[in-house]
């Protein structure tokens, strides 16, 4: 397990780690609100950096602002906090953003004397069961000269809405949104190192700080494809696709300041954050869940049904290198 002085690994930023919590109110963390801050009372569910991130600030200056001694790893339910100023008594929840789904366009047909079912479906372009479905008919599908059915035609595949903030049907606010672009920047005007020499560097970190490379290079290559140029709009960075809060612990597991914009950095960022999960969760697939996830929301809430399919993957890959 990690020393209790450690933070916890922060959450994926599409899903934000959930903390232990007690049932018993607590006496306010701060007496006074700074200017435009109000007071919140804590939620099971909440966490600093949904709290954060909801509220457009950070968890440094929200554990700063509510002098929170352990930075904020662990909340109480009743706990009194101060946070950026909001319309209403709880951070607002950002929802994904909806889909947009075409109706689905249907045509009526008058049965005609040798008419099947199967003929009809193949004339009309659908498909048998659709036929079947939209008509309620039963075994054995009998229909009868005269009778009108519903055909209806494939809708159109949803359209889902995008823009340059949401991502994983996830609205990352401003200063995020402008943080990765900064950071985009950054990465395309330096030389960077090519997919194959970052495959390099990062099995020789993972080797040199006692990680199965393969692990590595099959989270690395998920992520990113080896691209230390890539950073997503939640501010994901390099090849390893590390956010700033986890870049953070990442360097105090390494002992020093890390880079996250160079690349031998950011490889270390990630490959350290692996020797803590793999040290910390129950399994391999609890650990590489934890990268995607947060192993906090991992251990408390279990896997998603895309946490899992992205271990599946990472497994997969593994096999391979």
């Amino acid at each position: 397990m990690l020393p209790a002085a450690l933070p916890a690994y922060p959450a994926h930023p599409a899903y934000p780690a959930h903390p232990i919590v007690t049932v018993a109110p607590v006496a306010p963390t701060t007496t006074s609100a700074p200017a435009g801050w109000q007071h919140y009372t804590v939620r099971s569910g909440d966490t600093l950096y949904d709290l954060a991130h909801h509220t457009g600030t950070t968890t440094r200056a929200l554990a700063v602002h509510n002098r929170l001694a352990d930075g904020g790893r662990y909340l109480r339910v009743g706990q009194v906090l101060v946070v950026p100023g909001t319309t209403a008594g709880r951070p607002p929840t950002t929802r994904p953003a909806p889909s947009v789904r075409a109706e689905a366009p249907s045509t009526a047909y008058t049965v005609r004397a040798g008419d099947t079912v199967e003929a009809i479906a193949r004339r009309s372009g659908v498909t048998q069961p659709s036929l079947i479905k939209a008509n309620s008919l039963r075994v054995p599908y009998l229909i009868r000269v005269g009778q009108t059915l519903r055909v209806v035609r494939p809708a159109a595949p949803p359209r889902p809405s995008t823009s340059s903030n949401t991502f994983a049907g996830r609205t990352y606010p401003p200063a995020t949104v402008a943080a990765a672009a900064a950071a985009r920047g950054r990465l395309a005007a330096a030389p960077q190192p090519t997919r194959t020499q970052m495959r390099a560097i990062i099995s020789a970190t993972a080797m040199r700080y006692g990680v199965e490379p393969r692990l590595a290079l099959a989270v690395a290559y998920q992520e990113s494809g080896w691209d230390q140029r890539q950073v997503s709009v939640a501010n994901a960075v390099g090849a390893m696709q590390v956010i700033p809060d986890a870049g953070a612990w990442a360097s105090q597991l390494a002992g020093r300041r890390l880079n996250l914009l160079d690349a031998h950095d950011n490889a270390t960022a990630g490959v350290v954050i692996l020797r803590a999960l793999t040290r910390s969760a129950h399994s391999l697939d609890e650990a590489v869940a934890g990268y995607y996830q947060g192993l906090g929301s991992v251990q408390h809430d279990g896997m998603y049904a895309d946490t899992k399919g992205y271990v599946a993957v990472i497994k997969t890959l593994m096999s391979r290198f």
